[in-house]
């Protein structure tokens, strides 16, 4: 195998395992903010304008 070839499994090696974390990372933090609704801990509509403010903040440059 040739250098490049080598670097491009690396890179879609490192690619699926930072997939895997994410997924894990989002489904997790998901399942927690269900059950915080359906106790009604938090309001949905609170939830939803805390998930606007975090989107939000990732568009600013």
């Amino acid at each position: 195998m040739a250098t490049k070839e080598k670097l491009l499994f690396v890179w879609i090696l490192v690619a699926v395992a930072f997939g895997f974390l994410l997924r894990h990372f989002w489904s997790c933090a998901a399942y927690m903010i269900e059950k915080i609704v359906a106790l009604s801990l938090v309001s949905l509509p609170c939830v939803a304008k805390f998930a606007v403010a975090i989107c939000g903040v990732w568009l600013l440059p």
